[in-house]
């Protein structure tokens, strides 16, 4: 009998994209504190817009959010301009440094963010799972054009077995999509 290789995903990175300027903060953290309690399980890293991944740029919090709507609404364009450029750049750094991305989608609410992460994870050839709400008949049709419909996944539990899956070697990881360092290059905890 064959032996199955466990922990495939170990020591990857996820990064968690999603609504977040239209939706009730609570929301934007509670699913991504789920995730990361499941990636922790499978020793996956977890990054996210919403913590401090990276020492030099800024956390996108609520407080910094109103800060920035109020500036709008004072006209000071020039000052959101530039904080929204430090953030747009922190985000697009963390898809370039995930091997892969889970992306929970709200139809119903604007996020021009989050869509220009999906266009740079599939530039990227980044392997994504894209959880669509309300439901999967509210897939916008472009995106049906950019991703396969493997990609789309009813609820975040599918994207967990799915990730089970791929962890366990169940299901297989394939090379287009995933780019799994070798041990030798998983940096040591200081």
């Amino acid at each position: 009998m064959a032996t199955v290789n466990r922990n495939k995903l170990a020591h990857t990175r996820v990064y968690l994209a999603g609504n977040l300027q239209y939706i009730n903060p609570s929301e934007a953290v509670s699913w991504r504190e789920d995730v990361k309690s499941f990636c922790k399980m499978l020793n996956i890293i977890c990054m996210s817009p919403i913590e401090r991944v990276f020492s030099n740029f800024p956390v996108e919090s609520p407080n910094l959010q109103a800060e920035l709507k109020g500036k709008i609404k004072r006209g000071n364009l020039s000052q959101v301009h530039r904080k929204m450029k430090e953030i747009r750049r922190r985000d697009l750094s963390m898809i370039d440094h995930s091997n892969f991305v889970i992306i929970v989608l709200d139809t119903a609410r604007p996020t021009y963010g989050t869509v220009e992460e999906l266009v740079v994870a599939e530039k990227s050839n980044k392997p994504v799972f894209i959880v669509v709400k309300p439901n999967l008949k509210h897939i916008p049709l472009w995106l049906l054009g950019m991703f396969k419909p493997n990609c789309f996944y009813r609820s975040l539990s599918h994207v967990k077995d799915a990730l089970l899956s791929l962890d366990s070697g169940e299901s297989k990881l394939d090379k287009k999509h995933w780019k799994i360092f070798d041990k030798k290059y998983i940096p040591m905890k200081p």
